[in-house]
């Protein structure tokens, strides 16, 4: 007997293979040969995920309370000012410098050339624009004496 999840798995891929690829195409063509434009889409049953497998299985409490944050926040009940999330610490550390930012996330500068490749392997402030980072990267470089190359 065939398992029911793989027929319509096959199912999807059969209606995706057979939709047509449109070069040049305006968005108006676009839409108009996507899925929910086809015949089928009346047919078509839409489920929606509820619960973060990664979360339950994760088993911290922190997990389950920064899912349901991004959840918050997906769902726009999170507070906003003008359209824009309201930072706060149970988003992120609110640091005033660029060394209070590296401090919070490496510790002491002075011992950062003594650490062990792995802890800094799980450590990384990321930025929305490679400037900002290479600026980072330069003041987290400052502290290590040596050479390096780029």
């Amino acid at each position: 007997m065939i398992n029911p999840w793989v027929a319509l798995l096959c199912f999807f891929v059969a209606i995706f293979a057979r939709l047509p690829v449109i070069p040049r195409g305006t968005r108006a063509d676009k839409v108009r040969a996507c899925l929910k434009s086809s015949r089928l889409w009346h047919y078509i049953i839409s489920l929606h995920l509820t619960l973060n497998m990664r979360a339950q299985i994760g088993g911290s409490e922190n997990t389950q309370e920064f899912s349901d944050l991004l959840l918050e926040i997906g769902n726009g009940m999170y507070p906003q000012e003008q359209g824009k999330i309201v930072l706060n610490e149970k988003l992120c550390n609110i640091v005033s410098s660029m060394r209070d930012l590296i401090s919070s996330v490496y510790g002491n500068t002075t011992q950062i050339p003594t650490c062990e490749n792995s802890w800094l392997c799980e450590r990384a402030i990321l930025t929305p624009r490679n400037d900002q980072a290479a600026t980072i990267n330069a003041e987290i470089l400052s502290y290590v004496s040596g050479d390096y190359t780029e």
